[in-house]
Order: C-alpha cells, then sequence, then structure tokens
C-alpha cells in the first residue's frame, strides 16, 4: 500500500513506484500491460493504491523490483469516481437502455453458474432452484476483489461456448470497494456481449453495479433469481393441473350419460322380451292344464289314452315350433334393432345438447354436435347444410 510517485508506460509493461506514508520508503513496481488494463484504474501521481503480486530480484544488476498483478486505488471515494466516470460512458453508450434487454424463454434448461463455490450464495440458489431438470453448468470463480476479474473473465469465456438459456452471475452483498469486479469495465462489456440471457444477482448497498445495469434482468438476490428461473415451469404445472380437472370432470360426465343411456336401453329391452315371452308363457299355462285335463281323461277313458297321446305329443310339437320360430323372429329383430348394431356397420348417432338429430332442420350452420360411433364419440361443428330431395 503506498502513494504513486512516477508511472510510465512502456511496450507491453508499466513501470511506477509508490511510496510508504509513514517512513517515505520507495517500491520499484513492474505490472504486465494486460494486467493493469483488467485493473481499470488511471494511475496518476499522489493517488493511494494497494497491490498485490511478489517481488522479483534483476540478475544483471541485483536491482529488486515488485512484480505486480493486481492494482486497486484506496477509499470509497476514488472507488465512487472510478465508478461514476465508467457509468456515464456506459450510459452515453447506450448499453443500459432497456431495448437492449433480452427476454428469458419460457421454460429454460441449461443454465450457466458463476460464483463462488465456498459461499453461501450458491447454496441457497441450488436448494431454492426447482425440480424442473434443470441442467447447471457451474463455473467457479472469486467473487471480491481485484483478483476476481480475471477469474469472472475466464468464468464467462468457458461458458460463452456452450450452448445455455441462460447465465446467472451472483454473490452476495457488500461495500462498492468490494463489489469492484463487478464494476470493472472488462467484466462488464462481456456481460453485454454475452450470447445468451443473462441474470446477474449482486447485492449492494447504494450504488447499483454495472453488471446489474447492462445484464437483461438483475433481481436483488439469488433466490430471487431461482423465483424467475422457476416462474414458467411453475405456471405450466397449474396449467397442467387445471386441465386435468376440467379432463376428468367432462370423462365423468360423459360416463354418467352413457350409463343412463344403458340403463334406458336394458329397461326398454326387458319390457319387449316380455312382450315376446308373453305368449309363450301362455302357452305353457295351457299345457299344464292340458295335462291336468289329460290326467282326468286318462282315468276316466282308458280306450283313448293312445288318441290323446298322439293328439298331445303332435300339439306340443306344434307349440314347440311355433315357440321356436317366434323366439328366433325376435333374436332377428333384437339383433337388426341393435343401436350398437348399426354403429358397427358404419352408421352414427348425431346428438346436440343430448337431444337426437333427426333432420338438417334440427341443427344450424356453426353449432357443434357429437356423433356416437361404435368405438367411441367424435365432436364436430356445422360447416355448411345441403338439402335432398325426398
Amino acid at each position: 500500500k503506498g502513494e504513486v510517485t512516477s508511472f510510465k508506460a512502456q511496450g507491453k509493461a508499466v513501470y511506477f513506484s509508490i511510496r510508504d506514508a509513514v517512513d517515505g520508503s520507495t517500491l520499484s513496481v513492474f505490472m504486465w500491460m494486460s494486467d493493469f488494463d483488467l485493473a481499470g484504474i488511471a494511475l496518476t501521481e499522489g493517488l493511494e493504491v494497494v497491490i498485490e503480486g511478489r517481488s522479483e530480484i534483476y540478475k544483471p544488476s541485483g536491482r529488486f523490483s515488485f512484480r505486480a498483478e493486481t492494482i486497486q486505488p484506496v477509499g470509497e471515494g476514488a472507488f465512487k469516481k472510478a465508478y461514476d466516470e465508467l457509468k456515464k460512458k456506459m450510459e452515453v453508450e447506450g448499453l443500459f437502455i432497456p431495448e437492449r434487454k433480452r427476454k428469458l424463454k419460457e421454460h429454460p434448461v441449461r443454465i450457466g453458474l458463476v460464483t463462488s463455490r465456498s459461499g453461501a450464495v450458491i447454496h441457497d440458489f441450488l436448494s431454492n432452484l426447482g425440480k424442473f431438470g434443470f441442467h447447471v453448468a457451474f463455473v467457479d470463480s472469486r467473487v471480491e476483489g481485484a483478483g476476481a476479474v480475471k477469474d469472472i473473465l475466464s468464468a464467462l469465456s468457458v461458458l460463452e461456448s456452450k450452448d445455455l438459456d441462460v447465465l446467472v452471475l451472483i454473490r452476495g452483498g457488500g461495500s462498492l470497494e468490494s463489489l469492484q469486479a463487478f464494476n470493472n469495465e472488462h467484466v462488464v462489456r462481456k456481460i453485454a456481449e454475452f450470447p445468451a440471457v443473462t441474470i446477474c444477482a449482486i447485492g449492494h448497498d447504494k450504488d447499483v453495479p454495472l453488471v446489474q445495469l447492462v445484464a437483461d434482468y438483475a433481481p436483488s438476490t439469488p433466490t430471487a433469481t431461482t423465483t424467475l428461473l422457476n416462474a414458467s415451469w411453475q405456471e405450466s404445472i397449474h396449467e397442467l393441473s387445471t386441465l386435468s380437472i376440467g379432463i376428468l370432470s367432462h370423462f365423468e360426465q360423459d360416463i354418467w350419460q352413457l350409463g343412463d343411456t344403458l340403463r334406458n336401453t336394458r329397461s326398454e329391452l326387458e319390457e319387449y322380451l316380455d312382450v315376446l315371452l308373453r305368449p309363450f308363457r301362455q302357452l305353457v299355462a295351457g299345457f299344464n292344464d292340458s295335462l291336468v285335463a289329460l290326467a282326468r281323461i286318462l282315468s276316466s277313458k282308458k280306450d283313448e289314452i293312445v288318441y290323446a297321446e298322439k293328439a298331445l305329443v303332435e300339439q306340443y310339437r306344434l307349440a314347440i315350433k311355433h315357440t321356436a320360430e317366434s323366439l328366433l323372429g325376435a333374436g332377428k329383430s333384437l339383433a337388426q334393432n341393435d343401436p350398437m348394431r348399426q354403429l358397427r356397420l358404419g352408421y352414427s348417432i348425431l346428438t346436440k345438447k343430448e337431444r337426437v338429430i333427426r333432420s338438417i332442420h334440427d341443427i344450424a350452420p356453426g353449432e357443434r354436435f357429437e356423433a356416437r360411433l361404435a368405438d367411441g364419440t367424435l365432436v364436430g361443428e356445422v360447416i355448411d347444410k345441403i338439402v335432398t330431395n325426398e
């Protein structure tokens, strides 16, 4: 930590010195231009900074120097100034306008997730994510401090080549200083150019991180992010539940109506069969009477037994034949008039609101009707009517 006293950019590197505020000692610092660009800050003499890296000794001269890998300004004021300048720059470019926001597709499945493996945020996210067959491609990344910039950019580079429905970047709350990686210009532009829909949920105190301003969606917490991802799935489940209840209700109603029709048909058939068997019952009753009379005759007129026996047998044979012919005719009549037989032959029974349609004048174009077939029921709508000459 120290105050910048000199600064020079040369070739692919940056050279500067920092002075300790306590004893006035200075340290020569070397930093690759690529690392310096990632830091996203402008060095000026007098700016107090914090650097991270390792010490090195230049062998030919024995000169000691420090190779910095990250650099960041000290104090909330410096971060706020850098934040405001970059925000204004990107607003001018139109990166925050609503027209750039892309809509999350219904029923997303493939999710790219960037956050820290060790934080509580990932556990909150995964525990609240619905069981809808999501496939989460997770890339571990630091999410705090200047060193997080490289991790985040690397994670985004890995995920941008995958076929994703949505990218999710999350972390918990923090101060403007702790969230500096999410206000880094390289990270913000990477989010803006990401091929899939982006969701950034970065907890913050006052100033909204720039990645949230440029993202397609910016919920406040990881739990709110899962609510957004679950929404279309939960809505579809509700719709399916409602539809299944309606289908079941219609099916129960159809079964009840069919049962009622079968009960009426059974009653009609029982009445028809009773009419057909009535002569046979009368014949049986008469036959029983004849047997009684025959017994009386046999007891009084033995000479007439043979004649009466033959006459009785012939009468019985004729009666059986007549009854058999009657039953056969009745059976044929029942088979020919069986409604199911007509349906199996290709005919159908048309009904409108449970009333049989007997003429084309009973229904008008545009009205719906039901066609009862042998193996089910069709629901149709009248398009036109063609009158045939009777």
